[in-house]
């Protein structure tokens, strides 16, 4: 009887150690695009949460028929508020004038760099000082800038367009 000789099946150790090599060096970097790209939606995300409480807050305003603000606090530790009082800030926490708070624990990453207040006709929900707007910056850089018509309808734009699928301001 004759014996052929059959190779072992599988991987060597230093086959296994290179291919492991490789994913490390394209983990590498896949890092610094999904970064952006997370920095990107994060800002996205608090740009859409603030478009939805404003179009909320037009909407109690005409409900309860009275003027409700949104007041802001800039930097890092930034916060808004929506109120029935324009002395209110979102920093007074527990103030019973205050409807609704969100501040940047909700939104991580994300900096409010130019606010001005909104403020919402308690008859019609329409904007009182229009045009009015805020702009929020991520980590990477990326811009938004939510504003509000006349009519008091936020919307969201891209100030420098460089956010794809969002409307150049």
């Amino acid at each position: 009887m004759k014996r052929t000789f059959q190779p072992a099946r599988g991987l060597t150790l230093v086959e296994l150690m290179i291919a492991l090599a490789i994913l490390a060096v394209l983990g590498t970097l896949a890092a610094g695009p999904m970064g952006a790209f997370f920095a990107r939606q994060r800002v996205q995300a608090a740009a859409q949460h603030l478009v939805a409480d404003l179009s909320e807050a037009r909407h109690e305003a005409a409900r309860r028929g009275q003027v409700l603000r949104v007041n802001f606090t800039q930097g890092s530790e930034w916060c808004y508020a929506i109120t029935v009082d324009s002395a209110a800030r979102c920093d007074n926490i527990g103030h019973p004038a205050v409807l609704k708070r969100v501040g940047s624990k909700d939104h991580p990453g994300v900096t409010i760099t130019m606010a001005q207040t909104f403020e919402l006709d308690g008859r019609t929900g329409a904007a009182l000082q229009a045009p009015a707007a805020v702009q929020l910056l991520s980590t990477a850089g990326d811009l938004l800038q939510v504003r509000m018509s006349r009519l008091g309808r936020p919307s969201v734009c891209s100030p420098d367009g460089a956010i794809k699928d969002v409307a150049h301001c």
